[in-house]
């Protein structure tokens, strides 16, 4: 995952910091773990379960295979078909793997934002300048850290904002017509997959913005 050097240093700053929390800092964790975990997990769930609509659809669809594609040979025997089948299934599979590399900088953003709370509560502890001053230089290297995330992934998200677009965009159009059941219920899935990749981004960023302010 660590394809260059600022997305290595802000897990290996991550990796570090969790070694050495301390037990209030722990109990943060815990909590915001504890609040965006269901949504997490329901997302993979939701993600991989729209492959598999997809993955099902030959079996209630008069298609051949699970996407609409046609190729320039004999796809009517066993082999060549079985061959494509499994190829398109990979491919299905993989697209949802992709959203859920998602959840990965939405992680290192809740991570972000836990750290800026274990600061506040830094902050309100303080009793003199020094200490101030300790914790202001904290935030400014927070907002650093911040920043350096938001770099790592920002042409991720801006990749999940225009496909999810794009693919709302076709769905809303699709829906229009008349199509058959099993495939508005792929259609249905793909919304709602492409609408939890946007959301699992802007709640820690939302979080993060409202800490930082």
């Amino acid at each position: 995952i660590c394809f260059n050097y600022g997305l290595q240093y802000v897990v290996e700053e991550m990796l570090d910091c969790v070694k050495k929390m301390q037990q209030y800092e722990r109990e943060i964790y815990y909590k915001l773990i504890a609040k965006c975990s269901t949504l997490f997990g329901s997302s993979m769930v939701c993600m991989y379960l729209c492959a598999s609509t997809f993955m099902l659809g030959p079996a209630f669809l008069p298609v051949s295979f699970p996407f609409e594609t046609e190729y320039p040979f004999r796809v009517n025997y066993t082999p060549m078909y079985v061959i494509i089948y499994m190829h398109e299934a990979f491919v299905g599979y993989r697209c949802s793997a992709h959203g859920c590399l998602n959840i990965f900088g939405a992680l290192l953003l809740w991570f972000t934002a836990a750290r800026l709370e274990c600061l506040a509560i830094e902050m309100k502890q303080t009793t003199n300048a020094s200490m101030l001053i300790v914790c202001i230089k904290k935030q400014l290297y927070l907002i650093r850290y911040a920043k350096e995330v938001m770099r790592n992934f920002r042409f991720i998200v801006l990749y999940v904002v225009g496909t999810s677009t794009f693919v709302l965009t076709l769905c809303g159009i699709i829906f229009l017509t008349d199509t058959p059941l099993i495939l508005r219920i792929q259609l249905l899935f793909a919304s709602i997959s492409v609408l939890i990749e946007i959301y699992i981004y802007t709640w820690p960023a939302d979080y993060v913005k409202d800490m930082v302010n």
